[in-house]
């Protein structure tokens, strides 16, 4: 979805994941409305442009386990590896274990960013959210992160950007455009 700044991309995102209600009607999803639906809420991994980090591991920031807890070590390299943070991880003596600091003090704003996607891929939910969450990136690394999650199987994602380069390789394309979704063809 690409539009404008305030043309209500962000709006519409948090209508789709129930964080505000529809003023008028409803939305639905196979025909079930989505306003108090768990299921639906569960089925979502959501990453905005501010990402929360915890004064941990970057692996605890990822995985939302504690370093002595059981992660599943081959579906951490991979999201690290989608999320091009292996520079990260190999640079330091830390590894997987390197301490992020208070709020992400330790790392840029891009690979905060970064490790905000690899913990919703960690999550592997069936609906990958991404509202600007790449904005803080280059643009090498941005479009290297978009296409690698726009090759993710089975899964529904939901990309919301103003750079029109990042929804090439996506199935379906809208602008929001005075209030209003359309479709959209590069």
């Amino acid at each position: 979805i690409v539009g404008e700044t305030g043309s209500g991309k962000s709006t519409l995102v948090d209508l789709i994941i129930s964080l505000i209600k529809p003023t008028e009607g409803s939305i639905s999803v196979d025909g079930k409305k989505i306003e108090n639906n768990r299921n639906w809420i569960k089925n979502i991994s959501y990453v905005s442009q501010r990402i929360f980090l915890f004064n941990s591991s970057l692996r605890h920031n990822i995985c939302f386990k504690e370093d002595k807890e059981e992660i599943d070590q081959i579906k951490f390299n991979k999201v690290v590896e989608l999320c091009d943070l292996d520079e990260l991880i190999n640079k330091s003596k830390e590894k997987e274990f390197y301490q992020v600091g208070e709020n992400g003090k330790n790392v840029s704003g891009g690979q905060r960013q970064r490790i905000g996607i690899a913990r919703a891929l960690y999550k592997d939910s069936q609906i990958l959210i991404l509202d600007e969450s790449t904005n803080a990136l280059d643009d090498i690394s941005e479009k290297k992160i978009i296409d690698n999650i726009s090759k993710l199987q089975n899964k529904t994602i939901i990309l919301i950007t103003h750079n029109h380069n990042n929804i090439k390789n996506f199935d379906q394309t809208f602008k929001i455009d005075d209030k209003t979704l359309k479709k959209f063809n590069l």
